[in-house]
């Protein structure tokens, strides 16, 4: 379930390693051009990481992960099916091939299965409404008998009748919006398109507005012909194109009847009564059914007083209410229960340091055969897995461990990784270094990014590196983008990435980095043209028409991906930039008053801003000093194992043990998941929260918070200085 929402659209596609790297992505710029790659090791280690970086580059085969892409899509595997059961079983044989110790953690989670459903206007005239795709001439994918319905999981069983009223995108500021201007959608069906928030809270709100069932669907507008050829002509969905998914809004991640606790087979569980789920029938549905819901609706006309924005791409005047007589029926029937499904977890073991770790994932399930969605970033996980185990067999294990997993159940709430989380809290909490999540990651070759802050300079100078050393490996400095209008030779973009965004919710980082701590990054290749979000034409058939079938893109992600991983791993001092955190700090306290002066509170953030700057100049200083002292080879292996603890606990400074206000299972004071739309982050949440709902006292008490924080901060970094000594 990754953001299908970007910030920024996808415009071009491309086919070799040779092909641009499009920096679509957003502050903050950070600067290392004039820093050396390899610093962080001592200056008689560095050539050997060098050399084991160009055999690391070498080791990708884009065959082998077309191979593996096209057995884990060959089947539907949605969470606890047959054909999740078959996925999960070639991953771990496949990892056990490569002579890693494989983890199957059993889960036994409580997941709906869609019964039956149905969606019909009713009056005027009675039209049966379609809520699957139709297949597709040349996509047997398509026209499988194994797959389903459009679905939202957990979605309340009903029966209903209505009136329509139309929504927008579905959002808080549309549900307010409508009561503003006198709109009731009480006892009604609720229509809105995907996109802005996550579907959950489209239900949320509309069950909050009083309404009687919710329709979502996709609009042209955002994902539809407005962008391009569809499919089967394009990449983009067509009319009959259903985007399923969870609508589960739960103030954790884990299963819903074992909040607190892993969802063992014999696990203690709240009774499901007891649950917040969701309480009115909700039906995804293509535009073919909305069209004929949306044209025959005669209430007043959108832009008259709702604004341009609320007309979407459908080729008529959206209006707002349906009318006296028309009504429509959705019925939605759904089983709850609980089924099992596994996380499946490869370790190679460190050679040095066995209990630091640093670890790579992206989930395994999917709504039907995911080939995007999920499987483009899960073979690139396997195919860095294979790599590395590859080195280990020549007689170069990693210094630190590796961990590759794969999560199940992702696509009803990121649940496989919170419950994996949670299992091995401790030893993660003590020696976890940095999570990589590719959910979805691969659908081009433009690299992108989003990262917590220590980790973004690592990022960047790997991602250059690595396509540095690509461009001399394979020989095609010169080859250019097919068809992009600002082709650029590959030699100009070298610098790899160049900005990277801030993580929020939708994926498996959430566990990992904002509820233990752990830095964390998202990487991903994007740059085709096409999307066909949680469908089921996101199969083998759309995704290599699409993205093409040579995995050159794959290739180049598990390169940077395996060259970032290797530095953590290897490095003598951990490189983790202790810098970059107070100086995004600072930009972020800048945006939340600005935020804070939208909504007319007054703010006073010195003493915050204060603070930063000074651990920002201390944390200069210790940086300068410790990698001088490693330049001098004056820190013994004694006093860097000391070292490096220090460096993975400074992250865990931000954590607050009883979470954040109103949602303890988020922990991190740097970064967590927006309130209201799932996806957005809420960089330093307390203070955000407070904001948002206007409240000094919520405020003042944030920033003690934070204050704290960098208190302790800054006595993690006198024992550095103790350590290394004047």
């Amino acid at each position: 379930m990754k953001n299908p929402f970007p910030m920024f659209r996808d415009r071009q596609r491309t086919t070799t390693i040779g092909a641009l790297i499009l920096i679509a992505l957003w502050w903050p710029i950070i600067a290392v051009a004039d820093e050396p790659s390899h610093r962080h090791w001592r200056p008689d280690r560095q050539e050997a990481q060098r050399e084991l970086e160009r055999r690391l580059l070498e080791l990708p085969e884009p065959r082998r992960m077309r191979d593996m892409h096209e057995l884990l899509a060959s089947e539907p595997h949605t969470a606890g099916t047959p054909g999740d059961l078959f996925v999960i079983d070639e991953i771990a044989s496949y990892f056990e091939s490569l002579g890693l110790e494989v983890e199957k953690q059993e889960l036994w989670l409580y997941l709906p299965r869609p019964v039956d459903a149905a969606l019909e206007i009713v009056a005027p005239e009675r039209i049966a409404l379609p809520i699957k795709e139709k297949p597709i001439p040349g996509d047997p994918y398509s026209a499988r008998s194994d797959t389903s319905i459009g679905w939202n999981a957990y979605s309340a069983t009903g029966d209903v009748t209505a009136s329509v009223v139309y929504a927008n995108y579905g959002t808080k500021e549309d549900f307010e919006k409508l009561a503003e201007l006198g709109v009731s959608v009480e006892g009604k069906i609720v229509i809105a398109r995907y996109g802005r928030n996550f579907r959950g809270y489209k239900a949320k709100y509309a069950e909050q507005a009083g309404a009687a069932g919710l329709l979502i669907y996709t609009d042209p507008a955002d994902s539809g012909y407005a962008q391009g050829a569809v499919y089967p002509e394009g990449g983009y969905a067509n009319e009959h194109t259903i985007q399923r998914g969870s609508i589960l809004t739960l103030p954790h991640n884990m299963d819903p009847l074992t909040p607190d606790r892993v969802a063992t087979r014999d696990a203690e569980r709240l009774d499901p009564d007891d649950v917040d789920f969701p309480k009115i029938p909700v039906q995804p549905i293509g535009w073919a059914s909305a069209r004929e819901i949306l044209s025959r609706m005669t209430g007043e006309p959108v832009t008259e007083r709702f604004g341009r924005e609320w007309q979407g791409g459908l080729p008529f005047t959206y209006r707002i209410t349906g009318g006296d007589s028309l009504r429509v029926r959705v019925m939605v029937e759904q089983e709850r229960k609980l089924t099992r499904t596994y996380n499946v977890v490869a370790t190679l073991r460190g050679e040095r340091y066995p209990d630091e770790y640093v670890i790579v994932g992206s989930h395994h399930d999917a709504w039907d055969f995911g080939a995007h969605d999920p499987l483009s970033g899960t073979i690139v996980t396997l195919e860095a897995a294979r790599c590395f185990a590859a080195l280990a067999d020549e007689g170069l294990r990693p210094r630190r461990s590796l961990i590759f997993g794969t999560w199940g159940a992702e696509e009803f709430g990121i649940i496989g990784s919170s419950e994996w989380v949670t299992a091995h809290s401790r030893r993660l909490t003590q020696g976890a270094i940095a999570y990589f999540n590719l959910d979805a990651s691969t659908f081009g070759m433009n690299l992108r990014g989003s990262a917590a802050p220590s980790l973004k300079p690592l990022l960047i100078e790997a991602a250059r590196d690595a396509i540095s050393l690509s461009i001399e490996l394979d020989g095609m400095e010169e080859n250019h983008v097919e068809g992009a209008d600002t082709a650029r030779p590959m030699r100009e973009q070298r610098a790899g990435l160049s900005r990277l965004g801030n993580l929020g919710g939708g994926s498996d980082h959430v566990g990992f980095y904002c509820h233990i701590g752990i830095p964390s990054a998202s990487f991903s290749a994007s740059g085709a043209r096409g999307s066909i979000y949680h469908s089921l034409y996101d199969n083998l058939n759309w995704y290599q028409q699409t993205v093409g079938d040579d995995y050159e893109p794959h290739r180049m992600l598990t390169r940077v991906v395996s060259i970032t991983m290797s530095r953590l791993a290897n490095a003598d001092l951990i490189p983790l930039d202790p810098v970059q955190p107070p100086i995004e700090f600072r930009m972020h306290l800048e945006s939340i008053e600005q935020r804070a002066r939208d909504l007319g509170m007054v703010v006073d953030f010195l003493a915050l801003r204060t603070a930063a700057q000074e651990h920002e100049r201390r944390a200069r200083e210790t940086r300068a000093m410790l990698l001088d002292a490693l330049t001098r080879d004056e820190l013994p292996d004694q006093t860097l194992r000391a070292l490096n603890s220090v460096i993975i606990s400074l992250e865990r400074m931000w954590l607050r043990r009883e979470g954040l206000p109103g949602r303890p299972w988020f922990r991190s004071l740097y970064a967590s998941p927006d309130e209201t739309s799932g996806y957005a982050a809420w960089m330093l949440p307390a203070l955000r929260r407070a904001v948002e709902h206007t409240d000094e006292e919520a405020l003042a008490e944030a920033q003690m918070m934070y204050l704290n924080v960098f208190r302790n901060l800054d006595r993690m970094l006198d024992a550095v200085e103790t350590m290394v000594g004047p």
